[in-house]
């Protein structure tokens, strides 16, 4: 999906991957978005899927991860270069 506008005057595009509530299907299809180059990410939809897309994948990539559903505190003490981010309180 190509947004009107963009932001700051650059495109932009808005690319999914279904994570199934799963672990393992987040990792995959964050793995699969930052392979597309993408600059960051809205997801996932439970903390174990925020934690194994941030711990695989986002983190070492250096990709930021925002999640708007993750509550686990497991997630506060992260290593992450400030890369990680929740909206919900734990």
């Amino acid at each position: 999906m190509r947004c009107a506008g963009g932001v700051n005057g650059k495109r932009l595009d808005l690319l999914s991957a279904n994570d199934k509530s799963l672990r393992l299907a987040g990792i995959l299809g964050a793995q699969g978005l930052v392979d597309e180059g993408v600059v960051g990410i809205v997801g996932g939809s439970t903390s174990s899927v925020t934690l194994g897309a941030a711990q695989e994948v986002t983190i070492p990539a250096g990709v930021p991860l925002v999640s708007p559903a993750a509550t686990s505190p497991s997630l506060s003490p992260l290593d992450d270069g400030g890369t990680v981010w929740r909206t919900a309180p734990s």
